[in-house]
């Protein structure tokens, strides 16, 4: 190959992927606005990616590590407020006075 062919193929290359990678950031936005449970399997349909690119791309890997944990967190203080109030006095599953 050709310097210049060989240039060109890394710089579409490198095009491809910073379009995956926004593509995820859309993903992980868009599952989070929509109150969608953010997963691997999620992103990966809704970016339209591989999950091997996930994997492969460190940085990208890194924020949706972070989105899955952000999203599990928030669900269990949810879960745990939900509980709290129907346990709590007055609460659907708490004594009535």
């Amino acid at each position: 190959m050709k310097p210049s062919n060989t240039a060109a193929a890394i710089a579409a290359r490198r095009a491809q992927t910073k379009a995956k990678v926004d593509r995820v950031a859309t993903a992980i936005g868009r599952l989070r606005r929509d109150r969608g449970r953010v997963t691997v399997r999620a992103i990966v349909q809704r970016a339209d990616v591989s999950a091997t690119f996930l994997y492969e791309n460190a940085d990208t890997w890194a924020r949706v590590q972070n989105a899955v944990t952000d999203s599990r967190t928030r669900r269990d203080a949810a879960g745990r407020a939900e509980r709290d109030h129907l346990a709590a006095p007055g609460g659907e599953l708490g004594v009535r006075g």
